[in-house]
């Protein structure tokens, strides 16, 4: 049956049929993004999870949003046409399927890679329990199906006993009710929560949702006080969260007057009316809102939760239990999708380990110890934070399993921390006890009659402590091994306390000793996830290597995607180089860094390119201690001076009032030097550190880096106790639980982090710049061995490594280098400046299921496939961009096959740059409006008009992969019949024009 989905008004808008859905796109997509979109639609389809890595700049936030939002657009379509025939009474399920387009109702365990259900005691949410089923093939959920995933039920002490003729009537009214027909349930549609790193990735991802289709989509941010308070004392305090709290106190009477007119904005329609948001928005209108009206925007955004089809967030709200039980978010049944989600394991890992220190245990005891409400419940829970803390006292005095960085600690394992807890009488035989003590004083509501409440030292503790206990006795104590608990000692500052409670300037250096809870596998609280979502979905510009996921998170990943990216092969330079201009070799382990010689022969290195090329370098390095002593040493040299000769040179800092200063004043010099050029400055040198601030998040579009200086590879420190602990735990696990080695853990850690600063240079389609990999471990095998490549660049993002060409001698490398800059500052990339060059762009058809094969024809230029990963043109006097092989030579290497002393894509630099920019892939925009920053999914399309001669179109053989598209070989060479191009579903073929 035809589905009535409801036709967007927003002009300009193309309707495209992907994955057998109607997606609405603002712009013609590159074929990256066409991949990325059908694999979406497919996860969700199949309730399947997804791992998708897309570069920056190849548009991956619009395809996530236009096809999660189109998917769920169509699914409330059917959920509203199913609820309609249920609220008239119909009850027939063939009726309901019919008039619905349903499929056949089938339970959700036999759906095609669907999550299964914990064996646990929890009252399963799967239709086995009812007498309804959800389509096997449908988005939906029945409504009573979406309890707080994480609600505890109350315990039987709270339940009222009924007497032997209560239970008697309650058992013939089950009799009754047995024998009446059941009304089908309504059916709701999976709301999509998207979590990125930081509130200004969420304002990016509400700006491009804005250009969609899709912008009246019922919506709402979530933040923190932090950024959503407007009280006027409270935004302006150092605690915020207590502030408030104080303000809104019921005991108190609540003093905060936005707090009282939250009614104004408490829902989308009321918040249309009074505040005249519809549509997209971000924090700031909201805030802008609750000004006009003088409501909270904080306690609005958890109002509008309830009713919001579409919640954005950052991740830690979604992943981080605590904090999704404070702000009250359940994710059972919806859809997860985590960007920029590379760091995703780390923070699961995080999200179930704590640390708490003695200090902290004894106020939170003290606080307890002064409750009478609820006196039996307090005193349990601070005899068990007493107990803890008494246990740190008898074991505080051989702490010598690991010393770092003046800290000193002692290292238990789960199950010896068990049978400490078992020792201690807050074991496994206590634990329900305690915990229904916790639930008692959490889940209390503030009234006039309570004396207090909890404050956040002791909520903290003790949510602390509770969490890490359920994970540690759930199940049958599953998790017991993937926990560390170490006692820690360290000198900290501390401030000292007047009389008068407040804190004095003076401070002074103390002991405190800490109890850590380390848990070692992410999958502890990522796991769990997986089998009450209906999907998740993980992308990120820089997954790769992307081996890690599965085994890691404990989440099966049944569709995975590495995208190529947007630009063509001559806009980026991606370099090894193994040797510095004196010959020295370069290898940045611990001890070369430590040599004057490999700290001469970096900072020459670096001045070349300076040299070489204009504007902004980044220059990325594995520690703050080495970045220290290259500054110290290249100063003393003068390196230093002769760098800031040519351009500013800066440090990042750790203290982030010092980078707030810094960035402002990188950003301002180089725009001063695209408009001025003076004092011979010609941009900016800034040197940093992977995982740094610079490294995370930054935009570096276009001059602000044109080239990044990759030295090293950033391993974790061997020092730390927590990446040693998980060396071993992976070699523990490594056969029984199909984990990584140790070897393989640690080293993927340090290719993600060079991913993710390479990945600050080409920043949108029209950009360019300069790859350089400073390690001859790099190098490795490609000169002598012959092999095509090695492990260390196998681990860098795909778009990377299938552009790398190693260079022997550094003088090489500085020519290509050179000849690469020259080419592209006479010829820069550059979107379409007439409207007559730009092709009118057609919508992709699914008109058939079956898999086409068809040859690429242009007049009389003949594309052919050999059988290799190049697609070259028959007449040889052509060039293609496709991979283009060049001829070998121990100079340049490519990890492919050896390459010519010619520079690295010299050949397509000769092109005209009016040719050149014609020479596109036909995935490339037409439509694609350009921003200030040229932002990644704001591009147009460089092609010829109809009215010329049409030259070769330059394809990318892996993206046309990861399209579905296949090339047949050619064996005749007939002149051609002008084509054009078609939808065929799954796949786009080229049909002859009459």
């Amino acid at each position: 049956m035809e589905e009535s989905q409801q036709v967007p008004t927003k002009p300009l808008q193309k309707l495209h049929h992907i994955g057998g859905e109607k997606v609405y796109l603002p712009v013609k997509p590159y074929p990256s993004q066409l991949a990325m979109m059908g694999q979406i639609i497919t996860g969700l389809k199949h309730r399947q999870n997804c791992l998708l890595e897309s570069p920056t700049g190849s548009g991956k936030s619009l395809a996530l949003l236009c096809s999660t939002l189109a998917w769920q657009r169509k699914q409330t379509d059917m959920a509203q046409r199913y609820n309609a025939l249920v609220d008239s009474g119909v009850t027939d399920p063939e009726v309901l399927e019919r008039a619905a387009g349903f499929t056949p109702l089938t339970p959700v365990q036999d759906i095609p890679g669907a999550p299964k259900e914990p064996a646990s005691n929890a009252p399963s949410s799967t239709p086995a329990s009812n007498s309804q089923a959800v389509p096997s093939n449908a988005g939906f959920f029945f409504e009573d199906d979406d309890d707080y995933d994480f609600k505890s039920q109350a315990p039987f002490s709270q339940l009222e006993p009924l007497d032997a003729a209560a239970m008697q009537q309650q058992m013939e009214m089950l009799l009754q009710n047995e024998n009446i027909p059941q009304k089908p349930k309504r059916l709701s549609v999976p709301k999509i929560f998207i979590g990125t790193r930081t509130h200004k990735q969420v304002a990016q991802i509400v700006k491009e949702l804005r250009r969609t289709a899709y912008s009246d989509v019922r919506m709402v941010v979530l933040s923190s006080r932090e950024h959503s308070c407007i009280h006027p004392v409270v935004s302006n305090s150092f605690n915020k969260n207590e502030k408030c709290r104080e303000l809104t106190d019921i005991r108190k009477g609540v003093l905060c007057r936005y707090y009282h007119n939250v009614n104004k904005i408490k829902n989308h329609d009321i918040l249309a009316m009074n505040g005249g948001l519809q549509g997209a928005w971000d924090i700031e209108d909201l805030l802008q809102v609750g000004h006009k009206v003088n409501a909270c925007p904080y306690f609005a955004a958890r109002s509008l939760l309830a009713t919001a089809e579409l919640v954005i967030c950052p991740y830690n709200y979604l992943v981080d239990p605590r904090i999704r039980r404070s702000m009250n978010i359940s994710l059972k049944n919806h859809v997860l999708i985590l960007d920029e989600a590379h760091n995703i394991e780390d923070s699961a890992r995080s999200a179930a380990s704590c640390t708490v220190t003695q200090t902290e245990m004894k106020e939170a005891c003290s606080h307890l110890r002064e409750w009478k409400t609820y006196e039996e419940q307090c005193d349990k829970l601070a005899n068990m934070v007493s107990a803890l803390s008494g246990w740190i006292d008898e074991n505080n005095h051989n702490l010598s399993d690991y010393t770092e960085f003046g800290r000193s600690g002692k290292i238990y394992t789960g199950t010896e921390i068990i049978a400490v807890l078992d020792h201690l009488g807050i074991g496994r035989e206590s634990y329900s006890d305690l915990e229904q003590s916790f639930t008692t004083i959490d889940e209390m509501q503030p009234n006039e009659e309570s004396e207090m409440t909890l404050n956040a030292v002791t909520k903290k503790v003790l949510h602390d402590f509770f969490l890490v206990f359920s994970f540690l006795f759930m199940e049958g104590m599953k998790h017991k091994d993937d926990y560390r608990v170490a006692i820690v000692k360290e000198q900290v500052r501390k401030k000292s306390s007047q009389k008068d409670g407040w804190y004095s300037k003076d401070s002074f250096l103390d002991l405190e000793y800490s109890i850590n809870f380390w848990c070692l596998n992410p999958a502890v609280v990522f796991s769990p996830l997986s089998n009450v979502t209906h999907s998740i979905i993980l992308t990120s510009g820089t997954l790769s290597p992307i081996a890690s996921f599965q085994s890691e998170l404990g989440v099966s990943f049944k569709i995975k995607l590495e995208a190529n990216h947007v630009i063509d092969q001559n806009q980026v330079f991606v370099g090894t180089i193994g040797h510095g201009p004196r010959g020295r070799s370069l290898q940045a382990t611990f001890q070369n860094t430590e040599s004057w010689d490999f700290q001469d022969e970096l900072g020459d290195l670096v001045l070349n390119v300076c040299q070489t090329v204009p504007a902004g370098i980044l220059c990325f390095l594995p520690s703050y201690s080495m970045l220290n002593k290259l500054h110290d040493r290249w100063q003393s040299t003068g390196v230093w001076d002769e760098i800031s000769k040519i351009k500013e040179a800066m440090t990042e800092k750790k203290k982030g009032e010092d980078f707030e200063r810094d960035m402002v004043n990188f950003y301002t010099t180089i725009r001063n030097t695209q408009t001025e050029g003076a004092s011979g400055i010609n941009g900016v040198f800034f040197m940093a550190v992977y995982r740094g601030k610079v490294s995370e998040g930054l935009d570096f579009a276009d001059d602000n880096a044109r080239a990044v200086i990759a030295v090293g590879i950033p391993f974790p420190s061997i020092k730390d106790i927590q990446v040693d602990l998980k060396k071993k735990y992976n070699n523990t696990f490594h056969h029984s639980r199909k984990l990584l080695s140790g070897r393989e853990w640690y080293e993927i850690q340090g290719y993600r982090a060079i991913n993710q600063a390479l990945g600050r240079c080409i920043r949108h389609r029209y950009d360019w710049g300069a790859l350089l990999l400073v390690d001859l471990r790099f190098q490795g095998g490609c000169f002598y061995k012959n092999q095509q490549g090695n492990h260390y660049i196998l681990g860098l993002s795909k778009w990377v490594r299938n552009k790398v060409i190693h260079y022997k001698n550094f003088s090489t490398a500085t020519n290509c280098l050179r000849e690469f800059v020259n080419n592209m500052m006479i010829n820069p990339p550059q979107p379409p400046q007439k409207q007559d060059e730009i092709l009118s762009t057609s919508s992709i058809e699914s008109t058939s299921k079956e898999m086409v094969q068809s040859s690429l024809a242009k007049e009389t230029n003949f594309f052919r496939c050999d059988g290799t990963d190049s697609i070259r043109p028959l007449n040889s006097g052509e060039t293609s961009l496709l991979k283009a092989p060049m001829k070998s030579s121990l100079d340049i290497s490519t990890c492919d096959e050896p390459k010519d002393n010619s520079c690295h894509g010299q050949k397509e630099s000769n092109v005209p740059a009016s040719k050149k920019n014609t020479q596109r892939n036909w995935e490339q925009s037409t439509q694609r409006s350009e921003s200030d920053s040229f932002e990644s999914s704001k591009e147009n399309e460089k092609m010829f008009s109809q009215n010329r001669k049409r030259p070769l179109i330059s394809m990318d053989y892996e993206d046309l992969e990861d399209f579905n598209l296949i090339l047949s070989p050619s064996t005749h060479q007939p002149p051609v019949p002008r084509r054009k191009r078609v939808g065929q579903k799954k796949g786009v073929v080229f049909k002859d024009i009459e």
